[in-house]
C-alpha cells in the first residue's frame, strides 16, 4: 500500500504558482472611463459656475443631475457618492462650462468607432445629452453685471 501512494511526484514544499497579472484594460473600459472623467470634470465646472451664475441654478442644477447619471451609467462599478462642492469648489465662467461641455461631446463621439455596441451607444446618449447642454447654456441670458 505505501508503493501505491508514494509515486505521484507531488512536492509538498514547493512554492505556489505566482498570480497571473490582471487583464490589461479593454478598448470600452478605457472608453468609458475617459467620458467618466470627463463627467466628473463638467460636476465641478457646473458647480463653480453655480457660485458666479445663482441666476441660472435650476438650468444648472439640471446638468449636475445628468452628470451624476452620466457618471454613474459609466462607472464599471456602482460609483460612490459624488460630494457635494463646498466652499473650496472655485467659482468658473460659463464659457469655460461651455467650452469644457463640446468638448466633452467631441470626446465621446471619437470614442464610439472603436467600441463595442453597448459602449457605443452609451457614448453617443452621453455626447447627445452634452451637446443638449451646449444649446441650453447658449440660451443662458448674459449674467446681470
Amino acid at each position: 500500500m505505501l508503493l501505491l501512494t508514494s509515486g505521484c511526484g507531488l512536492r509538498l514544499e514547493s512554492d505556489p504558482p505566482a498570480p497571473l497579472p490582471p487583464a490589461p484594460p479593454t478598448v470600452d473600459e478605457l472608453a468609458r472611463e475617459r467620458a467618466a472623467t470627463r463627467a466628473a470634470q463638467l460636476l465641478d465646472l457646473v458647480a463653480g459656475v453655480r457660485k458666479s451664475r445663482p441666476d441660472a441654478g435650476r438650468t444648472l442644477a439640471a446638468l449636475d443631475v445628468d452628470h451624476r447619471a452620466h457618471l454613474a451609467a459609466l462607472s464599471p462599478v456602482p460609483a460612490a457618492p459624488t460630494p457635494t462642492p463646498t466652499a473650496a469648489t472655485p467659482a468658473a465662467s460659463l464659457p469655460r462650462l461651455l467650452a469644457a461641455e463640446r468638448s466633452a461631446a467631441a470626446a465621446a463621439l471619437a470614442d464610439v468607432a472603436g467600441t463595442g455596441a453597448t459602449t457605443a451607444r452609451l457614448l453617443a446618449s452621453v455626447a447627445a445629452s452634452l451637446q443638449v447642454h451646449v444649446v441650453v447654456l447658449h440660451a443662458l441670458p448674459a449674467a446681470a453685471p
